[in-house]
């Protein structure tokens, strides 16, 4: 930010710029035209007093003079009149009639035979008009003052051209343009150092009292501003600003400790709230899965026919039961573990017994929904982490595959281990996800479209989110990926406790 000196100095300077440049303007403008036209005039001057002349008799006395040295001292009037003209850079060519040329500034007698044909001469002579004015042309890139007319004097008519070559006239512009720009140049300098120094007076002061108010501002109160600047206006801006600092200073302790202590209980208050609603969410959601499955499979029972079978279908139910019961008790602990009251139970978990069971779970509502299961579920497969959470995970990515695909569709599942670290993946035939929603879908009610712009699919938009922070308590990562015919959802997670802290890319 430019100071208050240099604000005033580039605001005067800028002035006189400006003022100095649009006279140079206004001068490299109009000098040139006001000149020609001032040369014109003098042409039309020589032109009026030429008629006024005998120019049989001038055009004789001048081509004499050329030829032989006047023995007179003090030529008649006559005499001196081309050539007073001439002196001023004036070019005179007179032509008889037949359009013969009787006088040339710049041709004696013996020079002033020309070859024109008479076609030639015609069109020479209709460039003539009685009566005409000097102009301003160009002729092969070289500027002239012109003039072309006809006389009529004693019965006879005379061809009369003055002409001026404005060469003389470019250079003399040309240097005085130069002369110009040394003179406002030297002026810009010479109102520079004055209006430095006068700026450098002014501004101090005010300069002072400016970094003084810029600490208050920045809640520096070290400094006072000077109250013996010789300026009565400024030393009581500088006791305003002294008194001000003081009590600023003690109203912002007063508010800091005010603040802080409101900041604490505002964010404790907003963190409780934060993690009630979520958990009532949390609940309200994971209740729907076991639920599903209770229901597919009661809607069964009654259509079995083999006692042994419907026993055991009755045994998967109380088991669900019971699975609901713990799911509670894990979401809170979850809860309680977010608010630091105990510490979530970790435990080395058999993952591939864990899918596997999950998916005999899903089989009855993948069947009632006409969906083809396959897995790829290598054993043996251990993770070290909380089991009822894992198993959350699992079931989300199942229920959501089971939503998002058509009757007669295909969900595959597969668990594989790489680099000491377990992947679990679902995929299902169905709609894929636009690039755009493929973040947001990980996000606590978000329900995007799929690509073609059909309607959302069912569900509350928590089941992903769910995934993602179970994954996250892992330290694992979880994505999304498009394939030809569906969508694969997966996550990986640390097999072993060491190896939990690894950084790892983020993808949801």
């Amino acid at each position: 930010m430019k100071t208050i000196r240099a604000k005033l100095f580039l605001s005067v300077i800028l002035l006189l710029t400006t003022a100095v440049c649009g006279i140079g303007l206004l001068y490299s403008i109009c000098n040139r035209k006001f000149y020609l036209a001032g040369q014109c005039d003098y042409v039309n001057e020589a032109y009026e007093e030429l008629t006024n002349q005998n120019l049989e008799e001038l055009c004789r006395i001048g081509n004499q003079q050329k030829e032989v040295a006047a023995e007179e001292e003090n030529p008649p009037a006559a005499d001196r009149f081309l050539e007073g003209y001439e002196n001023e850079n004036l070019r005179f060519r007179i032509r008889d009639g037949s359009f013969q040329l009787l006088y040339d500034t710049y041709k004696s007698a013996a020079a002033r035979e020309e070859n024109y044909t008479q076609e030639e001469k015609e069109v020479r002579m209709g460039r003539y008009q009685e009566n005409d004015t000097a102009s301003y042309e160009k002729v092969n890139g070289n500027g002239r003052i012109i003039l072309r007319s006809k006389v009529q004097q004693n019965g006879e008519t005379y061809y009369v051209m003055i002409l001026e070559s404005t060469l003389l006239i470019d250079e003399s512009i040309s240097y005085a343009n130069k002369i110009l720009i040394l003179v406002l140049l030297l002026f810009i300098s010479i109102g520079g150092l004055a209006v430095n120094f006068l700026a450098k007076r002014i501004s101090r002061p005010i300069t002072e009292v400016s970094r003084i108010a810029r600490m208050i501002a920045g809640q520096d109160f070290s400094e006072r501003a000077s109250v013996k600047s010789g300026y009565r206006e400024l030393d009581e801006l500088g006791k305003s600003v002294n008194l001000m600092s003081s009590q600023l200073q003690e109203a912002i302790q007063d508010m800091k400790s005010y603040n802080e202590r409101l900041q604490k209980e505002i964010d404790r208050r907003t963190e409780l709230e934060n993690h009630r609603k979520q958990f009532v969410n949390n609940v309200s959601h994971e209740l729907k899965t076991p639920l599903a499955i209770i229901s597919s499979q009661m809607e069964m029972i009654p259509l079995i026919r083999d006692e042994k079978k419907r026993q055991e279908y009755c045994n998967s139910v109380v088991e669900e039961v019971k699975r609901m019961n713990q799911m509670l008790h894990s979401m809170l602990t979850i809860f309680s573990a977010e608010q630091g009251i105990e510490d979530m139970k970790m435990d080395k978990v058999d993952f591939s017994r864990l899918v596997e069971k999950e998916l005999e779970d899903f089989e009855p509502l993948f069947a009632r929904r006409k969906l083809r299961l396959s897995s790829e579920i290598e054993d043996g497969k251990t993770v070290w982490g909380n089991e009822e959470l894992l198993r959350r995970a699992a079931d989300n990515y199942l229920m959501n595959a089971s939503r998002h695909t058509v009757s007669g569709g295909r969900i595959q599942a597969a668990l594989s281990q790489k680099d000491e670290r377990l992947r679990f993946s679902v995929y299902n035939d169905g709609e894929r996800i636009s690039e755009k929603d493929q973040k947001k879908i990980w996000d606590s009610f978000y329900q995007g479209s799929v690509l073609d712009g059909k309607s959302q699919k069912e569900g509350t938009g928590l089941g992903l989110y769910i995934v993602k922070s179970v994954v996250a308590q892992h330290d694992g990562i979880c994505g999304v990926e498009n394939r030809e015919e569906g969508v694969e959802f997966w996550f990986e997670i640390p097999v072993s406790p060491d190896r939990r802290k690894e950084p790892c890319r983020e993808t949801c």
